[in-house]
């Protein structure tokens, strides 16, 4: 085979194919740090989420010990307005508290829907958690 000088030769330079390894690796690396930027930084607020029923105007809810402390902490939102209530009865029943509450909102749904606000977090902690809580 014929050795064919590139430096003298325009047509062989110009046809030569070099390869976009180095491209590949800057556009992946790129991406990467973008990504864990975004993971890292990006804030949100957490959000648990709890269902009861309206009955005579009270709103009946069971939740869990751990639900209770966060639902008493009035920081409970119904259609993203802070839910202002009164707490009327609270049992015991079979691991589950019957929370029974009177809300000075006007509320006409059969079913409602409430949220608490917990912790502002970001996508790192709580995947950390998810990793620790495993290893437990």
């Amino acid at each position: 085979m014929d050795k064919i000088d590139i430096y003298n030769n325009s047509e062989e330079v110009l046809l030569k194919k070099e390869e976009k390894i180095y491209l590949k690796f800057l556009i992946l690396y790129i991406i990467f740090l973008v990504t864990t930027t975004y993971i890292v930084l990006y804030k949100f607020d957490k959000k648990n989420n709890y269902i009861g029923y309206l009955k005579d105007n009270y709103i009946y809810l069971n939740l869990k010990q751990d639900d209770l402390e966060t639902f008493t902490n009035n920081n409970v939102y119904y259609a993203d307005k802070r839910l202002k209530y009164e707490l009327i009865n609270l049992n015991y029943k079979e691991g589950m508290y019957e929370l029974v509450i009177k809300s000075s909102n006007n509320i006409k749904d059969r079913i409602v829907s409430f949220y608490t606000l917990r912790e502002n977090t970001n996508l790192y902690s709580e995947i950390i958690k998810k990793i620790w809580k495993g290893f437990k």
